[in-house]
């Protein structure tokens, strides 16, 4: 369930997205992206750019007004913000003492020529 707290957040960062949903629309969005605010906030810009396309020109007497390019400024926006996405899991190097263990206990491995102290000044 989406907090208050991550409604604004959306609709802080989503500029103009209060127009087109309503707070439990927006709320809707958080739970189904799962929380994850850089999809939400993509998502909001999707829907705002394909309310600016189907809103397409409008001409009424020698004014007129097209909403091509701000429809193609809010899949920028969505595409900026899907790239802030992190996927995946930090790695920060090494291997667990329980993968040291699977490895030494595996009959069909390579012995490792290099032992921790092999480049030790061994002489006297």
């Amino acid at each position: 369930m989406a907090t208050n707290k991550q409604i604004g957040l959306v609709k802080r960062d989503a500029v103009g997205i209060a127009s087109l949903l309503s707070d439990p629309d927006i709320g809707d969005l958080i739970d189904e992206e799962d929380g994850i605010h850089e999809r939400v906030v993509a998502r909001c810009y999707d829907m705002l750019a394909a309310k600016a396309t189907e809103k397409g020109e409008i001409h009424v007497g020698k004014y007129s007004e097209s909403f091509m390019l701000q429809a193609k400024n809010y899949q920028l926006l969505a595409k900026f913000w899907r790239g802030r996405i992190v996927s995946g899991t930090p790695f920060a190097g090494g291997i667990s003492k329980a993968d040291v263990e699977a490895r030494k206990a595996d009959s069909d491995r390579v012995v490792p020529t290099f032992d921790k102290g092999s480049d030790a000044n061994n002489e006297g």
